[in-house]
């Protein structure tokens, strides 16, 4: 199943409140969490673990500080990044350190029956201003998807900022080849930037 949520509806999902822009795009932790028929099992029981990385880049308009603070502070944080929940059931935590960990964790039914969602990640290394490097996985219904470790680069780039996210994921579990997750994670993950885009926009 691809996961999905209303285009109409992106500031609920997502908390960005002024989210107005593009109502024809929604910001996706994971649009292929859920696997349907025909998905292959846990690595280690005959399934390959699918593996491979990409880059994204991005020019805001902000200084460097500014783009860490999206980061690195809850409140704005949760603007350009959650899972999508039903009321009373989402749960976040954020502790913005080396050695530190974000939670977030949602439950809803895109499809009509209930799915438990959660995204656990660990700091590695942070350079204020300049670097941030945490690991994460994303857990459905009690089991692990995927696991990636992210680079997130600052430079400076006259008044703004030059940013590139760099990605390296290993699928566990995946839809027939995988092609179809790799697409999702890529599309998803451009989406979230788009997302920070908006809020480093905003007045």
């Amino acid at each position: 199943m691809t996961l999905t949520w209303p285009t109409a509806s992106p500031a609920q999902a997502y908390g960005a409140q002024a989210y107005g822009r593009r109502h024809d795009e929604v910001m996706s932790l994971d649009p292929s969490l859920h696997p349907p028929a025909g998905t292959t099992g846990p690595a280690g029981g005959g399934q390959q673990v699918i593996h491979g990385s990409f880059t994204l880049p991005l020019d805001l308009a902000v200084p460097p500080d500014r783009v860490f603070a999206a980061f690195s502070e809850p409140s704005l944080r949760k603007q350009w990044f959650r899972i999508p929940s039903e009321p009373g059931a989402s749960h976040y935590e954020l502790d913005f350190r080396i050695g530190g960990h974000e939670i977030a964790e949602g439950a809803f039914a895109p499809s009509g029956v209930r799915e438990h969602v959660g995204y656990r990640a660990r700091f590695l290394d942070i350079v204020p201003d300049e670097r941030i490097v945490f690991s994460y996985e994303v857990i459905l219904d009690g089991r692990r998807r995927w696991v990636s470790l992210v680079t997130v680069e600052l430079a400076p780039d006259g008044d703004g900022t030059h940013m590139s996210r760099t990605e390296q994921y290993a699928f566990l579990t995946s839809t027939g080849d995988g092609r179809q997750d790799v697409a999702h994670l890529k599309g998803s993950a451009r989406l979230q930037l788009n997302g920070l885009s908006y809020v480093m926009d905003a007045p």
